[in-house]
C-alpha cells in the first residue's frame, strides 16, 4: 500500500469598497489588492450566518497552482450579480483576473459595485444586460423594493448550479435530484486539481476599452 500527503492550501478573500480584501487569521494582518486571479475550480452558494442574519454568499475558488483562493461575497450584491452576467461569456479552461469597482451614486449615500473579469488581457463582456436579457428576468418594480430582483437572483442561482455541474463533472442521471449544489458550512473541503502554476510576472495592463463594450451603465448594477 502506498503513501500520500493531502495539502489543501486554502485562502479565503473578500471585497470591500472594490479592493479585494485577505485578513491572516494567525497574525491579523490585513492584504489589499486591486485584483486577484487563478483558474475557476470549483462555484458554489453557502448558507452564512452574521450576527443572527442568514443570508446566501457566492464562493469562487480560483486556483493560482499554490492555493486554493476563494472569492466570497454576498450573492445579493453588485459583486455577484456581475459576475453572473458575465459568467456565461467565460472560458472556464483559462485564468481569469477579477477586479472589483465600486463607485458613489450621486445624490445618494449608497454606492454600485460590480466587478470586471479579464481573459488574455482582455474585459470580458457581459452575456445578461437590459437591453439583451437572454432569458435573465429584469427588475420587476411593480414588487417592493426587497423583492424586485428575487427572480433574477433565482436565475442566478440555476446559472451557477448548472456551472458547478460542470465543472464538478455531475452525472446527467444525478442533475435533476439537486436543485442548487450542495450546501457547503465548511468551504475548506474544497479540492484543487492540476492546474497550470502561474509565475508571479507583473500582468501587462489590459488596454481600456469603451465602458459600454465592458458592462452595463454603473445604475444598472445593484447595490
Amino acid at each position: 500500500m502506498g503513501t500520500y500527503n493531502v495539502n489543501r492550501r486554502v485562502k479565503f478573500f473578500r471585497f470591500k469598497e472594490g479592493k479585494i480584501i485577505y485578513k491572516d487569521k494567525e497574525t491579523g494582518q490585513v492584504e489589499t489588492s486591486d485584483g486577484i486571479r487563478g483558474l475557476i475550480q470549483d462555484v458554489r452558494i453557502t448558507v452564512e450566518n452574521f450576527e443572527g442574519e442568514v443570508y446566501k454568499q457566492l464562493a469562487i475558488n480560483l486556483f493560482d497552482g499554490e492555493f486554493n483562493n476563494i472569492l466570497c461575497m454576498r450573492l445579493n450584491s453588485g459583486y455577484a450579480k456581475a459576475f453572473c452576467k458575465i459568467l456565461p461569456n467565460i472560458d472556464l479552461n483559462k485564468i481569469v483576473e477579477i477586479e472589483g469597482s465600486y463607485s458613489p451614486i450621486e445624490g445618494s449615500i449608497r454606492h454600485a459595485s460590480g466587478m470586471f473579469v479579464l481573459q488574455d488581457k482582455k474585459f470580458v463582456k457581459w452575456y445578461f444586460t437590459n437591453k439583451l436579457p437572454n432569458g435573465m428576468p429584469l427588475k420587476n418594480e411593480s414588487l417592493p423594493k426587497d423583492q424586485q430582483y428575487d427572480e433574477q437572483l433565482e436565475f442566478f442561482e440555476q446559472l451557477l448550479n448548472e456551472v458547478y455541474w460542470k465543472l464538478n463533472n455531475v452525472p446527467l442521471e444525478a442533475r435533476g435530484q439537486m436543485k442548487f449544489p450542495p450546501i457547503l458550512q465548511n468551504i475548506k473541503s474544497l479540492n484543487s486539481s492540476a492546474a497550470p502554476v502561474l509565475t508571479d510576472d507583473k500582468k501587462e495592463v489590459a488596454e481600456i476599452q469603451d465602458a459600454e463594450n465592458i458592462a452595463q451603465p454603473i445604475d444598472d448594477l445593484p447595490f
